[in-house]
């Protein structure tokens, strides 16, 4: 026999040795079983991953429906149709309103002071109304900067303006009270009633001015440059004025304009000195002019021992339904 055949006899005898096959079988089980195992796990955890998700979805559904879904006229308004826009709640309640130009681009605006509730009703009245007040100007529009030559922004956003009224603490108190031209350029700035006391009213101004930062206007309130008139209820920072006719006490505002070109702001406080038919007054004049969204107090007058008359002869006889020209709102 050659040493090829006997090469050949050796492998194949190598070949048809036995291979040990103890536990192979019972490892093959153990493997199947595992992987049965991993498969559940994994299925387990993406059934999970899927309802978490899904969950998550519908709760934001959810308060996107409340919040967004029901933009209807708030009932129980105190004048006027609720605005075409929303904040974040359903209704707007104890709402006033008034359209007026507020940017000065000759079209009138929509302007609403009220309470925002999360119910989409105001009747019965919702338990959340009269905590918050906002000042709302609804739409959609581009206004050009009113800055002659301006380039910077083109278009600014104008409507779907809205501003928390947080000096508005006197539940049902808050409306609007009429809308000014208090510095005779056009725009129309907003006075907001924000508490009542017998037949005085407590106001605040709010000016929209273009905030660039934002690309956008913003309803900004009113403030008193220093030092102000502190002494006759005037001190530097927010404005708030009075308006109105008490036992012993009156109070108004007017707009004055000058040959000049100037408009000045005056208001007027009378105290009464004496009884007696007709009463006869103490008077102080304080004069401003409207700066931006700051007023600067021009100058102030005293007269004594007046008599203040409604639409009557003087400088403190001030109409009561309207406010420099802008007629007073009811309610």
């Amino acid at each position: 026999m050659s040493r090829v055949d006997e090469r050949i006899r050796e492998d194949l005898a190598g070949l048809t040795r036995p291979v040990p096959v103890d536990g192979v079988l019972e490892q093959v089980a153990v493997r199947k079983t595992r992987r049965r195992r991993v498969r559940r796990i994994e299925s387990f955890a993406l059934a999970a991953v899927v309802l978490v998700g899904s969950l998550m979805a519908t709760v934001a559904l959810t308060r996107v429906l409340e919040h967004g879904s029901s933009r209807t006229p708030a009932d129980g308004a105190t004048t006027g149709s609720s605005p075409s826009a929303r904040m974040e709640e359903s209704a707007l309640c104890d709402e006033s309103q008034v359209n007026t130009d507020v940017d000065g681009d000759g079209v009138l605006d929509e302007v609403a002071v009220g309470s925002p509730s999360r119910s989409d009703h105001c009747r019965p009245l919702p338990p959340d109304v009269g905590r918050r007040y906002v000042l709302h100007i609804s739409g959609g529009k581009l206004a050009e900067l009113a800055s002659p030559g301006a380039t910077e922004f083109p278009g600014v956003r104008f409507y779907g303006i809205d501003q928390n009224l947080p000096e508005c603490t006197q539940p049902f108190a808050c409306r609007l009270f009429a809308a000014p031209d208090l510095d005779g350029a056009g725009a129309d700035e907003l006075a907001v009633e924000t508490s009542e006391d017998g037949a005085t009213r407590t106001l605040v101004f709010y000016r929209a001015v273009v905030d660039p930062a934002a690309d956008r206007y913003a309803l900004v309130r009113m403030d008193i440059e220093a030092p102000g008139d502190p002494q006759f209820g005037f001190p530097s920072g927010p404005a708030t004025f009075q308006w109105g006719r008490s036992a012993n006490r009156w109070s108004s505002i007017r707009c004055v304009s000058h040959p000049d070109g100037r408009h000045t702001i005056v208001a007027s406080s009378a105290v009464t000195n004496q009884s007696g038919d007709p009463v006869r007054y103490d008077v102080h004049l304080t004069e401003f002019h409207l700066k931006g969204t700051s007023l600067v107090v021009d100058d102030t007058k005293d007269f004594h021992d007046v008599t203040v008359q409604e639409d009557g002869p003087g400088p403190w006889s001030d109409p009561t339904d309207q406010l420099c020209g802008a007629p007073v709102l009811a309610g």
